[in-house]
């Protein structure tokens, strides 16, 4: 297997997790879910400049923007989350 194709494994990796835990009812999750998307980010600048995908390049960036804004909601709003009865973040 070369680079490309490793790359591009873990990068399906990374984005179904963190598709899943950005999904998840529970804030912790959702803000993990974030974490590992950013993590990913860097692979998917790889891949798409590798292989000269500019469009991809744009979501790429808009995504990684997504992802600090996230974290960023996550965890300096934490303080003003809605929580349901059972006391977990909405």
């Amino acid at each position: 297997m070369d680079l490309d194709t490793i790359c591009q494994w873990i990068v399906l990796a990374s984005t179904c997790m963190m598709s899943l835990l950005v999904c998840s009812g529970n804030g912790h999750k959702r803000f993990w879910g974030f974490v590992v998307g950013l993590c990913g980010q860097p692979l998917w600048f790889y891949i798409t400049i590798h292989n000269q995908q500019w469009p991809i390049m744009i979501l790429t960036m808009l995504f990684t923007y997504t992802h600090i804004r996230g974290i960023y909601t996550h965890r300096v709003f934490s303080k003003w989350r809605i929580k349901d009865k059972k006391g977990l973040e909405l």
